[in-house]
């Protein structure tokens, strides 16, 4: 019962994404300072693309990566009811061996260590340990990285990531190792889903007891959007998580949430730059000082607005097989409100009829709520989303040209048409028959009469 459990809430968990439809954004009206090559904001209550550059452009994700490597572990351990606290997993050496003259990032785990999966996650996350993510491929790869690294793989497909191409379970630098700021986000979504990743993602400091091999080892999350020193430059009072990464080829990079006044926002930075940004020539990590900008502009700027109303009649179609009614007026199924600029007015929202979905004419009876067709919420010649549009009222059918319709429909109709045709030409075949047996009976009269008339 327990593993259907867990097996119908990953089920879940993997859907909910999926359903999620992200509207454009507002890249026209937002003039962000931003020395990043990528960004994207988007608010998660509203689903809503705030502001976006090279989105879609495939990069190098660095220790991104390791996102969707805690997001395979934690969809494992839900489906397989594994308890993370109590499950011990003993470090192979050749899961470090790997990381020989790589000069890359670790949490000092050594072979034959014996550290539990929850622990395992905080040196993956926190500490970016590279070593960390060889040991949890390798012990959910059931012995294999490679097999894990493609659970990765199918785990983005599934959540539509279309642009992503993982090789490795810790993000060094590989031509074959790519993903896009976009489908970061979506995989961030997933993965924040799980309550133990969010915990430890917003932890700044964690201390890992002590091992078989090691004395407590502190770890420090590499996140200083969450440090402790508020007197810090790069602090966030709102922000919340998640993760870092760094490497030549894909600059600095940052994934975060923020959270205030009930709206939550998550940012993807990549190929953030070092340089002083600051004036005080100390050199600056870029993307947290874009991914901070970007935080402050939207909860300054962005407001919830009513966008589209019942009470609004967006546009009119005509009405057959009624006596009373001519014309229906289409309105908006519901109310709906949407995330936009505080510079935004309700007179530069537009509500539009999408053409292709909006029919020539409607049949009584129609239902007062009766979905007629779809409308688009324009802003600045862009979508940004879309709603239904239904009969403002009820219309009756009238019985006496509802009768008339289907005779006409009778009449008009292929089948009675062919069979009109038919008629005819067994009528014309039948007159025809006719006209020449009655002369021949006639001539035969004729040659009879003059043959008895000579006799005579």
């Amino acid at each position: 019962m327990k593993k259907t459990i867990n097996f119908l809430l990953c089920l879940i968990i993997l859907i909910i994404p999926l359903c999620l439809s992200v509207n454009a954004s507002y890249n026209s009206s937002i003039k962000l300072p931003c020395s990043s090559e990528v960004a994207y904001l988007e608010n998660l209550e509203y689903s809503t693309v705030v502001f976006d550059i090279n989105a879609d452009e495939r990069r190098a994700p660095a220790s991104l990566t390791k996102i969707a490597t805690a997001a395979v572990v934690l969809k494992e351990v839900s489906e397989k009811g594994i308890d993370i606290e109590n499950t011990i997993i003993t470090v192979p050496d050749y899961a470090i061996r790997l990381l020989d003259n790589t000069d890359s990032s670790t949490a000092g785990v050594l072979a034959g260590e014996q550290m539990s999966i929850h622990n395992m996650l905080y040196c993956l996350l926190l500490s970016s340990g590279n070593d960390a993510s060889n040991v949890l491929a390798d012990y959910f790869g059931d012995g294999n990285i490679q097999s894990f690294v493609d659970k990765m793989n199918s785990l983005a497909l599934s959540l539509g990531c279309t642009n992503t191409h993982f090789n490795n379970a810790h993000g060094l630098d590989d031509p074959d190792h790519y993903t896009t700021a976009r489908d970061l986000a979506k995989i961030t979504k997933y993965a924040l889903h799980f309550p133990v990743f969010e915990t430890i993602t917003d932890t700044y400091e964690y201390t890992v007891p002590e091992t078989n091999l090691s004395k407590p080892r502190e770890l420090v999350n590499t996140n200083k959007l969450i440090t402790t020193d508020k007197s810090s430059g790069y602090y966030y009072e709102y922000a919340h998580g998640v993760k870092t990464g760094t490497t030549d080829n894909a600059g600095h990079c940052l994934i975060s949430t923020a959270k205030k006044d009930g709206q939550t926002y998550i940012s993807v930075v990549m190929g953030g730059l070092w340089q002083d940004f600051t004036g005080d020539e100390l050199k600056d990590n870029g993307a947290f000082l874009d991914t901070k900008a970007m935080f402050s502009w939207a909860f300054e700027n962005m407001k919830v607005r009513t966008v589209a109303d019942p009470n609004q009649i967006i546009t009119v179609v005509d009405v057959k097989l009624s006596w009373t009614v001519d014309h229906l007026r289409l309105v908006p199924s519901e109310v709906q409100k949407m995330l936009v600029p505080s510079s935004v007015d309700s007179d530069t929202v537009m509500i539009v009829p999408a053409e292709d979905s909006l029919p020539e004419y409607v049949n009584a009876p129609i239902k007062k709520g009766q979905v007629v067709a779809k409308a688009r919420i324009m802003y600045a010649d862009e979508e940004i989303g879309t709603i239904d549009l239904v009969a403002a009222e009820g219309v009756k059918r009238s019985i006496i040209l509802s009768v008339f319709s289907k005779i006409k429909t009778v009449f008009t109709s292929i089948i009675f048409k062919i069979a009109a045709a038919v008629s005819i030409l067994l009528i014309a075949g039948y007159v025809t028959i006719n006209i020449i047996y009655n002369k021949r009976k006639n001539k035969i009269h004729m040659v009879r009469a003059n043959y008895n008339n000579k006799r005579r």
